[in-house]
């Protein structure tokens, strides 16, 4: 049953018996609809370039273990892709920040293995751009997701935070 957004939702039912309810929104829910609807802008591409590098190293435990002597050889910290979630919008960007954290070392290793297809999408500049893009505003939204997550509420806070997250949106 719908709860608020037609004539028939629980709480124009409620409303029928008492007239003063109010109906406050999920702000956690809010937030990640609004970044799901700005994620509508970003090119298709762009994830689908996420989900391939993952899937390029799942389930292939020796190419794993190939790029791990990879970046020992580079002296990188070894790190683990994190797979691209495909319900939350929002939780990709753990998947992004991992990805740029290993994106010389990966960029590398594609080259030696040929991985031509990847390597294009590598050099691209508009590629690297979007993901830094999308690295910076998801880590935003984030944060301002937590704050309504939180099990002990913080209202002092809030109000700080939400006018730093609409300013950085607004400039």
């Amino acid at each position: 049953s719908d709860v608020c957004s037609s004539d028939l939702s629980i709480l124009s039912r409620l409303n029928e018996e008492k007239n003063n309810l109010w109906y406050l929104y999920c702000m956690a829910h809010a937030i990640h609809l609004v970044s799901s609807k700005c994620s509508k802008k970003i090119p298709d591409s762009i994830e689908s370039f996420l989900k391939s590098i993952y899937k390029f190293f799942k389930n292939a435990p020796k190419r794993l273990a190939k790029f791990d002597d990879f970046i020992q050889t580079m002296n990188a910290e070894i790190k683990k892709l994190i797979k691209p979630a495909k319900t939350r919008w929002l939780s990709l960007s753990l998947s992004i920040e991992r990805l740029l954290l290993l994106w010389e070392p990966l960029k590398e290793f594609f080259i030696e293995m040929k991985e031509n297809d990847k390597v294009i999408l590598m050099n691209n500049a508009t590629t690297l751009i979007y993901l830094q893009f999308l690295n910076t505003f998801l880590r935003k939204f984030n944060t301002i997701n937590e704050l309504f997550q939180r099990e002990v509420s913080e209202i002092f806070n809030v109000k700080n935070e939400i006018a730093k997250f609409y300013y950085t949106l607004a400039i």
